[in-house]
């Protein structure tokens, strides 16, 4: 799992206040609450807090239909990422690619490990 790839030293995480927040509001989603309960949700926001690069002036991006996607492509952008991780088969991988950041699967990304 990726989670424990990057909690083991793997990979770096690169997240940002406004993906931060978009996380706990997504969390809040019917169909994925009863993955995460609010308290796991609380320990990951404060662990992407202390351990992951927070990326900051994040650009003004335009290349998902979903705005919301796009804080998370302009962190990549400002974090300088490699990949975009994402499971949104309808809007972010559909998009392939932003400013030269492949946007892939987790299994991707695991197979990349």
């Amino acid at each position: 799992m990726l989670y424990q790839a990057w909690r083991n030293g793997l990979l770096e995480l690169v997240t940002s206040e406004a993906q931060i927040t978009e996380f706990l509001r997504v969390i809040q989603y019917p169909k994925l609450k009863s993955y995460i309960k609010p308290l796991e949700a609380k320990q990951i926001s404060d662990g992407l807090h202390f351990q992951a690069v927070l990326a900051r002036d994040l650009p003004d991006v335009t290349f998902s239909p979903d705005r919301d996607d796009d804080k998370i492509i302009a962190t990549a952008i400002a974090g300088k990422a490699n990949y975009i991780v994402s499971g949104d088969k309808r809007d972010m991988l559909a998009v392939v690619e932003a400013n030269g950041i492949p946007i892939i699967t987790a299994r991707a990304a695991l197979d990349l490990l």
